[in-house]
């Protein structure tokens, strides 16, 4: 439904936070920043999600795109669990939306679009000094991470490759130059396989 349009009969709607408002929520991080700061976080409005009109066309009810989430996850500039980001952006309190925008989440995190450590937080790849991209495998067994976001391949030794075939997305991290000076990269994670199934012959 667009904004400031009554629902037509029997449609769905969804309770926003006054436009244009921001919320304060309390969220600390252990170990990053004191706890009990204050911080400002925009909360979810038609006017805040850059892809709203996309959402409200798609769904009778919307939930916060992805371009919000990034965008959200970026302005505060550390990982955060899913629960605190959606009271932040104010959607505490509502069972379904809180449901699927954590099943959201754990989509852009299947996309590399997002990691999740080992807390439990979300945070944006290049926050965390990882680069999604696709394999370029070579026949005498190395191979290189593409980046999604261009620039320059990441070398993965041939050890690397032993798990990973050509085409596959992965995230990886930069862990140093080889001995010609190209950028060295370890895998991190397998976003994609690019094949599920192989054929094959296996010789006891």
């Amino acid at each position: 439904m667009a904004p400031g349009r009554r629902p037509a009969p029997g449609q769905a709607t969804v309770s926003l936070p006054p436009r244009g408002a921001y919320h304060s929520a309390r969220i600390a991080t252990p170990g990053r920043r004191p706890p009990g700061i204050t911080e400002i976080f925009l909360t979810w409005t038609p006017e805040s999600d850059p892809a709203w009109a996309g959402e409200s066309h798609k769904y009778d009810r919307p939930i916060p795109s992805r371009a919000f989430l990034l965008q959200w996850l970026a302005q505060r500039g550390l990982p955060t669990p899913a629960d605190e980001l959606i009271a932040a952006i104010g959607l505490a309190g509502q069972p379904d939306l809180v449901e699927a925008v954590t099943r959201r989440l754990a989509a852009m995190e299947r996309d590399g679009q997002l990691v999740c450590n080992r807390r439990g937080a979300y945070g944006l790849p290049e926050a965390m000094d990882l680069i999604a991209g696709r394999v370029s495998g070579h026949r005498d067994g190395f191979g290189f991470v593409m980046p999604d976001a261009g620039g320059g391949d990441l070398f993965l030794s041939a050890r690397q490759m032993r798990t990973l075939i050509d085409g596959d997305r992965v995230l990886a991290r930069v862990i140093g130059l080889d001995a010609r000076g190209r950028r060295e990269g370890e895998v991190v994670s397998v976003l994609q396989r690019t094949l599920r199934t192989l054929v094959g012959r296996i010789v006891r």
